[in-house]
């Protein structure tokens, strides 16, 4: 009984050992030498903040282009992604799918040009820009508009954008800017200086003109810009064609 008390209190001791070798003291909030545990790494979803959650389809597009400044800026943007060739010639015949389609190579660059006042036919700016809706688009484009059953030039604009709709998501950062919408009251003109000669003889009529005898010398004068009363004999005219026929210096 001896021995195998002996072995039995030799490998409680080993035990003990062991033992207290894996128990170590709890680390504490306060310890700093010691590593805190994190949790682990955990996707999260993105935020809005800063992201575009917005996805572009044709809907989107026919929303912006409630806005009239949008039309015209689709227009623009097409008109741009045609070749120099295509501009000049107002016809698509690059199958690239970009700009105009075939269907609407005249068109489109007709529209182009009336929004951006560029001549195509020599790259050349010369008219004033003007939007869609200014009231001479109408006229300009009364033939477009009634071919295709609309109101007027901006619902074609309207229509040509939404056909292109994959090439325009650049509108959605596009900040609008308005073009003339509105015909520019012209200025008034002065009045045309005139003289009046008395004792004028009208001696034929020949088209638009006159012939006068006027100091002893046949003159001929447009009708159109002059006043003539047979009962006094008097010749009314502008004073620079009176200079110009040396009537008056």
């Amino acid at each position: 009984m001896t021995g195998k008390l002996e072995d039995f209190i030799y490998k409680l001791n080993e035990f003990g050992q062991y033992d207290h070798e894996l128990v170590k003291e709890e680390p504490t909030e306060n310890d700093e030498n010691v590593q805190q545990t994190t949790e682990p790494d955990i996707i999260k979803p993105p935020t809005q903040t800063g992201v575009n959650m917005t996805k572009y389809d044709k809907q989107t597009l026919q929303t912006l282009l409630q806005d009239d400044s949008y039309v015209n800026e689709a227009i623009r943007l097409l008109g741009q992604n045609q070749t120099a060739g295509e501009l000049r010639t107002k016809s698509t015949h690059n199958k690239n799918d970009i700009g105009f389609s075939a269907a609407y190579g005249r068109t489109g660059t007709r529209l182009y040009e009336f929004v951006t006042g560029i001549e195509t036919r020599t790259d050349t700016k010369k008219w004033a820009p003007k939007s869609l809706s200014h009231p001479v688009a109408n006229k300009v484009f009364s033939r477009y508009i009634s071919n295709h059953g609309l109101n007027n030039a901006l619902e074609l604009g309207r229509k040509i954008a939404l056909v292109h709709w994959r090439q325009l998501e650049a509108l959605t950062q596009y900040q609008p800017q308005s073009l003339p919408s509105t015909q520019t009251i012209k200025k008034e003109k002065k009045p045309v200086e005139k003289l009046t000669f008395e004792g004028v003889e009208v001696i034929s009529r020949k088209g638009k003109a006159v012939k006068v005898r006027f100091d002893s010398r046949y003159i001929w004068l447009p009708t159109s810009q002059i006043e003539f009363d047979s009962t006094t004999d008097t010749l009314t005219l502008p004073v620079w064609l009176a200079k110009t026929k040396q009537m008056a210096s």
